[in-house]
């Protein structure tokens, strides 16, 4: 004999794989239909965007072409360290990329050290409009939750220290 339990799974666990399939299969049509049919909004909208991403990209690699061939420019030219750094400062700016040497957590690597004050060894590199990291900083040190001066919770503080 069968157990029902057991058959409505199985009936169940089929229903959403042939659920999934024909969801697959929808989403293929679609995108047959906006290449089929270039007139239609659905394409238009495609289209545009699809165009939009094509110029942004193009201007991208075109604003990195004429970076490095200043900086190919400043080397040849025997250009201090001093200068070569403000020009990729201004170009940082430009672009919104921020050099962070103050701790944030997300945006750095924090290697346990001895006990005392966080300390900043590398900067981090942050895109200032996403706030996503581009390179991680590093860090020295503990948190402050991690300290070992501090008393545990529910603990008196020691003699001479403040409550």
């Amino acid at each position: 004999m069968f157990d029902k339990k057991r058959d409505r799974g199985y009936v169940l666990h089929d229903v959403q794989d042939e659920l999934s399939q024909i969801r697959l299969d929808i989403a293929r049509i679609e995108t047959a239909l906006v290449v089929r049919d270039p007139g239609n909004a659905r394409s238009v909208e495609a289209y545009d965007g699809l165009r939009k991403q094509v110029a942004a990209a193009s201007g991208d690699r075109r604003r990195l072409l004429v970076a490095l061939t200043e900086l190919s420019e400043s080397i040849r030219k025997g250009e201090t360290t001093e200068m070569l750094g403000n020009r990729v400062r201004d170009w940082a700016g430009q672009t919104g990329l921020v050099v962070m040497t103050d701790f944030v957590e997300e945006h750095f690597e924090l290697v346990d050290g001895e006990p005392g004050p966080l300390r900043t060894i590398e900067p981090a590199y942050v895109d200032i409009e996403t706030s996503r990291t581009i390179r991680r900083g590093l860090a020295v040190g503990r948190l402050p939750s991690e300290s070992v001066d501090s008393p545990e919770v529910g603990q008196e503080p020691a003699e001479g220290e403040q409550a």
